[in-house]
């Protein structure tokens, strides 16, 4: 690339970025080796998370491990999170639909879903310590709730997790307040 000075037009010489009749230097050079450096960090960049990439696509696909999103209907969801879904739960996703995330990696098999409903986190929370029984522990904290019930026998160990939190859509106080409710059900199978 032929660089011109901004100054007088004439070209620059390309290796000290110099007008020589004004004795100008040149910005084009300048922005040359910036974009040198753009180019040379973003090119690290993207190999770095490519490799990242591969090695994650490759763990999680070796081995029997998978990650799968499902979109359940009816009791299907409550049988995968270990836990029946509130009542008067809606699906989060603008599609309207259920998903419920399943990860399994090594002896662990875990499920995650996420609800929304206008009733109160107490109402919902009074709901799950009833369906989870004396067993659960709640604990309620500045970001919201949880109720956890944890089984552990010679099979291995069973996990179930609610969180609750209370929320005005967008910030806008005219809006009635939402609970979030997200569930996650894990399954850790004891060493042979």
């Amino acid at each position: 690339m032929i660089a011109c000075c901004p100054k007088c037009g004439s070209s620059i010489d390309s290796s000290t970025a110099r007008c020589h009749p004004c004795d100008e230097h040149s910005a084009t050079g300048a922005s040359d080796l910036s974009l040198l450096l753009i180019v040379m960090v973003g090119l690290v960049l993207g190999v770095g998370v490519t490799v990242w990439g591969l090695h994650y696509w490759r763990t999680m696909h070796s081995g029997g491990n998978s990650i799968a999103i499902t979109t359940p209907t009816g009791n299907e969801a409550n049988v995968d999170l270990g836990v029946s879904v509130y009542f008067a739960a809606m699906p989060t996703t603008p599609d309207g639909q259920n998903h419920v995330i399943h990860v399994k990696k090594g002896n662990t098999d875990s499920e995650t879903a996420d609800f929304v409903t206008y009733d109160s986190a107490n109402k919902v929370m009074q709901y799950y310590q009833n369906e989870m029984g004396s067993d659960a522990i709640t604990k309620r904290g500045l970001m919201g709730t949880t109720v956890t019930l944890k089984h552990d026998s010679v099979v291995g160990t069973d996990n179930i997790v609610v969180t609750l939190i209370e929320y005005i859509p967008n910030h806008n106080t005219t809006l009635q307040k939402k609970t979030l409710i997200h569930i996650v059900h894990t399954r850790t199978a004891a060493a042979p």
